[in-house]
């Protein structure tokens, strides 16, 4: 499994070469350093892009896509941040059923917010937060509080007070107000004293702190975890609590985790709780997530739960973060995984029948693929909704099963809408099936999607593709 930290680290060098390659053509930097900055920058890109189809396709984690950007992105200025949200989204555009994602701009922003925060950068995430706020999306809440937080750590006391007084009159009954009347309290005891740059470095110690407990004692780490999670800690902070709360074998951690994800807490608290409930006990946790899928309208609830489900479809065996310096596998006999992964898929399809947000069925769909169910094929098929078609065809290329090759192959010499044509080359493309993919540029007349199909099997390393390649340069 590609890991989250090599295409991190493959983003930042593109988006290091991309500055570098800017800096040079604006400052008169001689040619050849710019030409050079701008190869490194088309080369890092391309990597990223392979990388990505490949982490999205076995994690099944459309989110990070955006997450893989947003983290290099905290480091950017306003214009390269753009700059690298339209790359995201021109890769998402090409990975094709994998960009389901978040309302675009604004989740972008407020993540932007966020990693921020984590990075010390409180202007940054202050002016990351108004944006969000000026937009009135459903982010408003968090980002307001957000943005308070920050205005705080800057030693910006009475603005503070003003922007959390703006949240609890505005919204009275929002999830972010038990948060906020906590750190107005906490901002008002601090009123005329200097900034503590000391804090910054006391919040490193309590995660290294944390990591220390959950490998030594982990049932002593419990209730402070708690207590930290009812507490105005950074963002960061809280996510590392409630990782150590989804790790632990106590009943203690499981019914504080269980309780966040429900609602206890702020949403963003909510939205980590769901996602770790998918690390490990799927047969427990399956029907709580389901319960929490239908219990909510919350569209980034029901997203997150979706792929919690995806997750414990059938996986019993996890790698925990590196992070905490240790790798936990749980494992199981091949009987229960197959018995675990089909109750998944059950629920995914249940799901699926009675959804009506087209988003949302499009995360399933992929889900389902990921979890080999043939509901796929079928979906493929004789979908009536031409978006679900099209992803269903696109998604057949996580599947393993030869069949899916073989129907793709079908699909393809009887379709003539071109947006599905484009769907199949792309779930083959997805699969690497350089011998159908081979044949479809031999038998192709359509000149743009011969070049298509073309480009894509010059990225493949497949004889079939190499061979072909040989031929088209000997005609």
């Amino acid at each position: 499994m590609i890991r989250q930290a090599a295409v991190l680290t493959t983003l930042t060098l593109a988006l290091a070469a991309g500055a570098t390659s800017s800096r040079a053509q604006s400052t008169g930097i001689p040619a050849p350093a710019a030409q050079a900055a701008e190869s490194a920058l088309k080369a890092a890109e391309l990597e990223a892009q392979k990388q990505l189809q490949a982490a999205l396709t076995v994690q099944g984690s459309a989110r990070s896509l955006e997450e893989f950007a947003l983290l290099g992105a905290a480091t950017l200025n306003d214009q390269q941040a753009r700059d690298v949200q339209l790359k995201a989204e021109q890769l998402a555009q090409s990975i094709g059923p994998f960009a389901v994602s978040g309302e675009g701009s604004e989740q972008f922003t407020y993540q932007r917010g966020l990693a921020a925060l984590d990075s010390g950068k409180w202007q940054a995430a202050v002016d990351a937060f108004d944006r969000v706020i000026k937009g009135g999306g459903a982010k408003t809440d968090g980002a307001t509080y957000w943005k308070a937080y920050a205005q705080n750590r800057l030693g910006q006391r009475s603005e503070a007070l003003a922007t959390l007084d703006g949240l609890l009159k505005k919204s009275p009954n929002s999830r972010w107000a038990g948060d906020a009347k906590a750190l107005a309290v906490e901002v008002r005891q601090a009123v005329g004293q200097p900034v503590r740059p000391e804090q910054e470095s006391d919040e490193e110690l309590k995660l290294l702190a944390i990591r220390g407990l959950l490998n030594t004692d982990a049932e002593r780490a419990v209730p402070m975890l708690d207590a930290l999670l009812q507490s105005n800690a950074a963002p960061k902070l809280k996510e590392q609590a409630l990782f150590g709360l989804g790790m632990s074998e106590s009943p203690k951690a499981r019914e504080i985790l269980v309780g966040v994800a429900k609602g206890r807490g702020n949403p963003d608290m909510q939205l980590d709780a769901i996602k770790y409930l998918g690390y490990r006990n799927a047969e427990q946790n399956r029907p709580l997530l389901v319960d929490i899928y239908k219990s909510t309208t919350d569209i980034d609830v029901k997203r997150r739960v979706i792929e919690a489900l995806s997750g414990t479809s059938g996986q019993y065996v996890y790698a925990l973060a590196d992070a905490y310096g240790s790798t936990m596998r749980v494992t199981a006999d091949a009987a229960r995984a197959s018995a675990a992964a089909a109750a998944i898929q059950n629920d995914l399809w249940a799901l699926y029948q009675s959804e009506s947000e087209l988003k949302l069925k499009q995360q399933m769909v992929q889900a389902l693929a990921r979890a080999q169910s043939d509901k796929v094929l079928d979906l493929a098929r004789a979908e009536k909704d031409l978006e679900l078609r099209k992803t269903a065809i696109q998604s057949l290329g996580m599947m393993k099963s030869p069949k899916t090759g073989e129907l793709l192959m079908s699909l393809y010499r009887d379709e003539k809408d071109p947006g599905l044509k484009k769907a199949i080359i792309r779930g083959l493309y997805t699969q690497r099936n350089a011998t159908a993919l081979v044949q479809i540029a031999r038998q192709e007349t359509d000149p743009a999607v011969k070049k298509d199909v073309v480009e894509k099997l010059s990225t493949m390393k497949d004889k079939e593709a190499v061979d072909y390649m040989i031929e088209l340069l000997k005609r």
